[in-house]
């Protein structure tokens, strides 16, 4: 499962990277350094454009297999110490 998860990372990763600079999230996020007096000003509507230009489905899915995969590791972690103690 664990080999899954990390074979399934490398397109989602790859799609929720291309998807963040097709949505335009990184230009907001720069407004955000370098324009912070109107940031202030319009905090409500830079908000919501941000999390209109956030890519949802991609993000989630990838997240939901880093999860999966920190489970695979710690169960193998688990296995691993029981296997291996040293009598």
């Amino acid at each position: 499962m664990g080999a899954l998860c990390i074979i399934a990372l490398f397109p989602v990763v790859a799609s929720l990277l291309r998807q963040f600079a097709e949505s335009g999230f990184s230009e907001y996020v720069s407004l955000l350094f370098s324009d912070g007096g109107s940031i202030t000003l319009y905090w409500k509507q830079f908000i919501l454009a941000l999390a209109d230009a956030l890519p949802g489905t991609a993000l989630l899915l990838t997240v939901s297999l880093l999860f999966i995969l920190l489970v695979c590791i710690r169960q193998a972690a688990r296995y691993s110490r029981v296997t291996f103690v040293i009598a």
